[in-house]
């Protein structure tokens, strides 16, 4: 008998390969904006608001000591070119100013006088052409008063006029007008309240 052939085996098919998915780069994001700081309001030595001032506005004049120091801060400079800052050469300044007879003062005097000749000149220029309406237009219209404002103005009055000739400070009314304010009945307050509304 004949052998059997052996049956050719059929080739695998090959399985395709699984493709593993890529995994997405996680997307950056993006850094927030801060929000603009508004600038600090500058303070005064007390801690008090400084008031807002016209640039267009003249200069106050310079006094006989500015004058004076100009002249002794060049000085200083040279004769002790190993101290910085302002500090100690101003103190050494005012200390030397109080030595000078009236004489030695004189020159500074007179920058002094012709600086505030320029002064008052260049400030009744300026009051005469609206510096001051113009620039509280330029800031935006004022904020209606307030009851309590209103009533202070009113108590204000008052204690110039009560005929009595005692000088009261402002700080003195304020500190009377606040106090009397809160001590006032509701119903007192209503006429102030009313104004302020329709000072709005």
């Amino acid at each position: 008998p004949k052998a059997k052939k052996p049956k050719a085996k059929k080739p695998k098919a090959k399985k395709p390969k699984k493709k593993t998915p890529k995994k997405k780069a996680p997307k950056k994001k993006a850094p927030k904006k801060k929000a603009a700081k508004a600038p600090k309001p500058k303070l005064t030595k007390s801690g008090k608001k400084k008031k807002e001032r016209d640039p267009l506005a003249p200069k106050r004049a310079r006094t006989a000591f500015n004058f004076f120091l100009d002249a002794f801060r060049e000085e200083y400079k040279i004769t002790h070119p190993d101290i910085k800052g302002v500090v100690h050469c101003t103190k050494a300044g005012s200390e030397k100013w109080k030595t000078l007879t009236p004489t030695e003062r004189a020159p500074y005097e007179e920058k002094a006088a012709a600086a505030r000749e320029a002064y008052l000149k260049a400030k009744e220029e300026y009051l005469a052409s609206g510096g001051p309406q113009k620039f509280k237009l330029a800031k935006g219209p004022p904020r209606p008063p307030t009851a309590y404002f209103i009533f202070l103005t009113n108590f204000r009055k008052e204690k110039n006029n009560d005929g009595s000739g005692e000088k009261t400070s402002i700080k003195d009314i304020s500190k009377l007008a606040g106090q009397k304010w809160r001590e006032m009945d509701p119903t007192d307050k209503v006429p102030y309240e009313q104004k302020a509304a329709l000072a709005k």
